[in-house]
């Protein structure tokens, strides 16, 4: 790409990065954002600007307390919220909390496990590695692969897969609940 293509991209993405969709997001996040917003890779973006979930943190200039009760209540509400989807799939899929963390790759555990993390990452502002803890330990580039699944539309994510109409009644219905918590 030539240095006035990449200037554009960047200054789009600055652009983008002041919508409220981003507020939620980490240091980190918003590099990695970037990255994949500059090579042409709309994952990021597009599940940022869908997110339903917009959360602000406080924190207080340099050298003196952050608010850490702020910090804290956030994450203890979204933990919370992600258990709670945990176990509502868990119990719609008709599975057991072994199944979904054990290593095994059988179709029917690595669908309720598609389904969980891309509700959790929807519906939560947890990162990926969070998310890869809840579901047994697993690694955040597990995460980012189930998200680019659903996002791509492959294997159980495809068009005519019954995947999507479980997820669309999940997302619906846990949308209401998690208001509720």
């Amino acid at each position: 790409m030539s240095q006035n293509t990449n200037q554009n991209l960047l200054d789009e993405y600055n652009y983008k990065i002041n919508i409220s969709a981003y507020e939620n997001l980490t240091e980190r996040e918003r590099h990695i954002h970037q990255s994949a917003f500059m090579t042409g890779y709309k994952l990021g973006q597009e599940h940022t600007i869908k997110s339903k979930t917009i959360t602000k943190f406080v924190y207080v200039a340099k050298g003196k307390t952050p608010n850490q009760h702020t910090r804290t209540t956030v994450y203890k509400t979204a933990n919370r919220q992600a258990d709670y989807i945990y176990n509502k799939v868990l119990r719609y899929y008709n599975r057991t909390h072994e199944e979904i963390v054990s290593p095994r790759r059988l179709k029917e555990y690595a669908e309720v496990r598609s389904v969980i993390i891309n509700l959790i990452r929807e519906l939560t502002p947890l990162s990926l590695p969070e998310i890869g803890r809840i579901l047994g330990g697993r690694d955040h580039t597990t995460i980012l692969h189930h998200l680019r699944m659903k996002f791509d539309r492959r294997r159980f994510w495809s068009v005519h897969n019954a995947t999507w109409q479980h997820y669309e009644k999940l997302y619906k219905d846990l949308e209401i609940e998690l208001k509720a918590l």
